[in-house]
């Protein structure tokens, strides 16, 4: 598996389209650290609460600020999620490699473990980099204690575990697809059509207001809150992460193990 890993490290950073990812993403990072940018997709502040980026941020205001707006990490994972997992079956690269003897379980595996220390990578980057530039900016504003490091820990703690899960959703979607093309369309959907139907639903009834905390998207923009959450709402979201990361990893293992590779 670690050989696997490391070949398609290889061949990721060979090609454009990692670099390109990565300076739209450190755009992204900047623009936050400016306070000028919030979330990406479908918001309602009635419905989610204030989530805008403030101005006037220091160093140790930016995490839990920046963390507001981490679902847009979402549209970026898709992209990784192509480098990594699709390409080697628009390519033929897959057929070749399990021709070799590789088992499609360790293939599977070591698909989702890179997308998912990208994944990492890339949340850590989004906290570290904006904090960076307000502290120089700014000044970090306070104390950098253990209080401190523990609230941040809990929101990133959160929010990697939901990203995982989003990570897990898109790779069962290029494991049991085999397509880019449809891969990008479902992802997408998968990210936005959900919480528009809810978004419409609420505006006929507000029950249908409890239907948000089983959507990924807002999950991640609340989880940010986690620090002032009482514990049953936080053991709703985990549980919520851990039924799509763990359904989306056994059904697309299953199915992929069942199905033929052109």
């Amino acid at each position: 598996m670690i050989n696997l890993i490391k070949a398609d490290l290889y061949r990721i950073f060979r090609s454009k389209g990692i670099y390109i990812t990565t300076t739209i993403l450190l755009v992204l990072f900047v623009l936050q650290a400016f306070g000028e940018i919030g979330s990406i997709g479908i918001s309602s502040d009635e419905m989610e609460g204030a989530t805008e980026i403030v101005k006037g941020l220091t160093g140790r205001t930016a995490p839990l600020n920046v963390m507001r707006a981490n679902d847009n990490l979402i549209y970026f994972l898709l992209p990784i999620i192509i480098f990594i997992s699709s390409v080697d079956f628009s390519s033929g690269t897959a057929k070749n490699v399990l021709s070799t003897g590789v088992s499609r379980t360790k293939y599977y595996f070591s698909k989702l473990i890179l997308s998912m220390l990208f994944c990492a990578l890339i949340l850590i980057s989004s906290i570290v980099i904006p904090t960076t530039i307000v502290t120089f900016m700014n000044g970090f504003g306070g104390n950098f204690d253990w209080e401190y490091i523990s609230q941040i820990l809990n929101v990133f703690a959160l929010q990697l575990l939901l990203l995982f899960a989003v990570t897990s959703v898109g790779n069962f979607f290029v494991f049991t697809t085999k397509r880019t093309a449809i891969v990008n369309g479902l992802y997408i959907a998968f990210c936005l059509v959900p919480a528009i139907l809810i978004l419409m639903l609420y505006s006929f009834s507000e029950k249908f207001y409890k239907l948000l905390e089983y959507e990924m998207v807002m999950n991640i923009r609340t989880s940010a809150y986690v620090n002032i959450m009482a514990g049953e709402e936080i053991i709703k979201i985990i549980a919520v992460g851990f039924v799509y990361l763990i359904v989306s990893l056994v059904c697309g293992l299953v199915l992929f193990k069942k199905s033929d590779i052109k």
